[in-house]
């Protein structure tokens, strides 16, 4: 049986959620992204990894390229979570690209990615981010109305409340890939 460990970076706890649900899934070690320690993870066969990603900003890149570098040889999953549409095309090309320039294109090639939609907090949310909501909000607002879309007047109506679009269902596909191409 193949071992598997989910490492995660979670700023308001989505990334997080997501990790321990995977983990419930494929009874496997759950770890902090900031508290591992690379050379223990030899013994795992598959390093599922995830993070929010917040304005393209992809701040494990640098810690799962070392781990791809170090383990090649490995099964690599990453997951991103965000408040974009996961159906998104566009969404989704922005987040590999960011993904591609954290860890290179080279480890791009051997990592499987899947994108989750997180919980949205203003209340949690930092100055920085919540300066970042505000032009956002601000930019939806000058669109024409018929280009917006539901999400986006629910954010410009409901910037400064909370979403939850996280979702338990987000992770079947990744449960199946990993136990569809014998990972585990």
């Amino acid at each position: 049986m193949k071992k598997s460990i989910v490492l995660y970076k979670s700023k308001y706890g989505s990334a997080k959620k997501y990790a321990e649900w995977i983990s419930e899934e494929l009874n496997c070690k759950v770890l902090d992204m900031d508290k591992v320690d690379i050379s223990s993870l030899h013994v795992f066969d598959n390093i599922i990894c995830g993070q929010g990603i917040y304005a393209g900003n992809f701040s494990v890149g640098k810690d799962l390229a070392n781990i791809i570098e170090t383990y090649p040889q490995k099964n690599y999953i990453f997951y991103s979570v965000s408040l974009s549409d996961p159906n998104s095309e566009v969404d989704r090309d922005s987040i590999l690209k960011s993904v591609e320039s954290a860890i290179g294109s080279a480890n791009l090639d051997k990592v499987k990615v899947f994108f989750f939609r997180g919980d949205y907090y203003f209340s949690k949310m930092t100055l920085v981010h919540k300066a970042m909501m505000w032009m956002m909000k601000n930019m939806l607002k000058r669109k024409p109305e018929e280009e917006k879309t539901d999400d986006d007047r629910a954010l410009i109506e409901n910037y400064n409340g909370s979403f939850e679009f996280a979702d338990k269902s987000y992770i079947v596909d990744l449960i199946n890939y990993v136990k569809g191409i014998g990972l585990v």
